[in-house]
């Protein structure tokens, strides 16, 4: 189990697999829609809320549940928001837009990673939450500017 769960919170990480999952998205999606956002505007909806997240996270500095503990595998940075859930609901705003058929599978994929984060203690619930909603509007905002 603790194999899987670090497996799930760490696929993430610089929200690459996010950017593949919203682009594939985007791609089953043009054959169905007439306005399908541009790929750099689907790369740029999750990773501009990923980097949203890093600086917002900066400037708020709280501690992550594991530091202070040894553990040699707590992520360095501050916790808050979390910018894995930032891209993840980034993603799945896409998704949201482009493919809604594919939505459910990815929002439970973001749900997985997200809380995998919080059983490693590498977050707290509302790090989770922050980046969950500073993702899905990051990426409402790009994607709206884009059309």
């Amino acid at each position: 189990m603790e194999r899987f769960v670090r497996v799930a919170g760490e696929v993430g990480r610089g929200g690459v697999g996010w950017v593949g999952v919203a682009l594939l998205a985007r791609s089953r999606g043009a054959r169905s829609h007439r306005s399908v956002p541009s790929v750099p505007a689907v790369a740029l909806a999750v990773w501009g809320s990923y980097a949203a997240s890093i600086a917002l996270a900066r400037a708020i500095d709280r501690d992550r549940p594991c530091h202070g503990s040894g553990d040699d595998d707590c992520p360095d940075g501050p916790s808050f928001p979390s910018d894995q859930a930032s891209a993840a609901f980034a993603a799945a705003a896409v998704v949201a837009e482009v493919a809604p058929a594919l939505l459910m599978p990815v929002v439970a994929a973001a749900v997985l990673n997200s809380l995998a984060r919080v059983w490693l203690r590498f977050h707290h619930l509302s790090d989770l939450a922050g980046g969950a909603a500073l993702g899905a509007a990051v990426s409402k905002l790009v994607l709206a500017r884009s059309r």
